[in-house]
């Protein structure tokens, strides 16, 4: 099944990732390793193992500070996959601060117009959903999709992944036919991407029934 070949990629790639890092023979503080720590970082999220994680990423970030500087570019991936592992583990002040610091360092080095930028205030919009401070989300996951929107084109899969966030914040806010429309949108492109059977379209599927629940219409729901 689709779980069991997750388990073996996952696998395969932590092999080749460990290997990579036993065999290079590079110090400890080489930057050449805060890459392979990155990857190792993200691997341990996707496996639910989010305290490794954190301290793997915060690792590859130290190194990479010291070699390149604290506001180097290429801290901004790393600074937005510390802050999503502390989000996953409902760690949400500290998410943001990563995550903020990553789009504060987007925005110089990129500009305000550029895909970097829009992910991590896209990403930063969610942690701060989670804070309560859903106002304040909501106009920064809309500064994401409309660059996200220009850049990538608006059948891009992170507009559709921006619009069902927006929907599940104006769902909070209890605007509910504005939800239904975002997250309407968010369907009709996860399935343009991805076709009408894979997994990733189950989020907006289920988000939507959640709006149809509380509008106590369980025909649409189901």
């Amino acid at each position: 099944g689709s779980k069991l070949s997750d388990a073996r990629e996952s696998a395969v790639w932590e092999g080749i990732a460990n290997a990579r890092i036993h065999r290079m023979k590079l110090g400890p503080e080489h930057i050449y390793r805060a890459t392979l720590l990155d990857a190792m970082g993200r691997l341990r999220e996707h496996q639910g193992l989010y305290e490794e994680s954190q301290q793997i990423l915060a690792q590859a970030i130290e190194i990479r500070s010291e070699s390149l500087g604290q506001n180097a570019p290429g801290n901004v991936r790393i600074m937005n996959n510390l802050g999503i592992a502390f989000y996953r583990y409902g760690r949400y002040e500290d998410a943001a601060r990563w995550i903020d610091r990553a789009r504060r360092i987007a925005k110089d080095a990129f500009g305000p117009g550029h895909p970097s930028y829009a992910n991590s205030l896209s990403a930063l919009s969610v942690a701060l959903n989670r804070l309560g401070k859903t106002d304040e989300a909501l106009e920064l996951a809309r500064s994401a999709l409309t660059i996200q929107t220009q850049a990538l084109g608006p059948d891009a899969l992170a507009v559709g992944t921006i619009n069902n966030n927006i929907g599940r914040m104006l769902h909070n806010l209890e605007r509910y036919d504005d939800a239904l429309e975002r997250m309407r949108e968010a369907i009709r492109i996860y399935r343009r991407v991805h076709g009408d059977t894979h997994p990733q379209l189950g989020h907006p599927l289920y988000d939507s029934g959640r709006v149809y629940e509380t509008l106590s219409d369980h025909e649409s729901a189901s």
